[in-house]
């Protein structure tokens, strides 16, 4: 077995092919932060928790944050609206396999379906209608399922989130965050130190997650909820 970091140096390398290939697409809603600044930040939630704690991935894209924390032995879950993304994280994470970079008994799995709970869909169709200029690129949709009945994990339970949130959407996700996560949980936050106080529409909107910091790794914060 190789040694954790050697599996996410591999697994950063997929990740990266994986990216490469994805801006040759019409994928939308895609955008990937560096590999390289994950795998940093995965590096430095080690130092603060242990791999018996779960991960939860809003958004996972093609995997990039669930396949490095399952690389690093984190169980990880990933939850993603679309399923072209998804079929990339799901080839990436049987590449990383294949290749001893994720141990195939460490729990992973990679869904289609919204990130958002069901309970916040009437509340979030509003705040997308009045403060989001995205819709071309996230359209707007309803919320027809509760796509956590089919993880074994949800945001009130996971003991780690990772959410790489739009501009126009951080107001709205940061504060159901506050609402639905449990004590303690530790945030993994791309956007998080950059959209707490405006929002790039130039609508602000109070954040109530307020997140005591451990790391930020060239602007991927981890903090934790108090």
């Amino acid at each position: 077995m190789l040694d954790t970091e050697s599996r996410l140096r591999g697994m950063m390398k997929i990740l990266i092919a994986s990216n490469e290939e994805l801006t040759m697409t019409d994928a939308a809603g895609f955008i990937a932060v560096p590999p390289e600044l994950l795998q940093a930040s995965v590096l430095s939630l080690l130092d603060h928790t242990d791999i018996s704690h779960v991960s939860l991935d809003l958004g996972c894209g093609n995997g990039g944050w669930t396949l490095l924390a399952a690389a690093a032995g984190f169980p990880s879950y990933g939850i993603e609206i679309n399923p072209v993304l998804v079929e990339h994280a799901q080839r990436n994470y049987t590449m990383g396999v294949a290749a001893g970079y994720i141990d195939a008994r460490t729990p992973c799995e990679l869904i289609v379906g919204d990130m958002i709970p069901i309970r916040f869909c009437d509340d979030y169709l509003r705040f997308r209608r009045l403060h989001d200029d995205q819709l071309r690129s996230m359209p707007l949709g309803a919320v027809r399922e509760d796509s956590y009945s089919r993880l074994p994990v949800s945001i009130a339970t996971a003991d780690i989130i990772y959410c790489w949130a739009w501009p126009t959407q951080s107001g709205f996700l940061y504060n159901m965050l506050e609402d639905e996560a449990k004590k303690g949980a530790l945030f993994v936050l791309p956007s998080y130190q950059r959209y707490i106080l405006r929002e790039e529409s130039g609508r602000r909107v109070e954040n109530r997650l307020l997140l005591k910091a451990i790391s930020d790794v060239q602007g991927v914060f981890t903090g934790k909820r108090q």
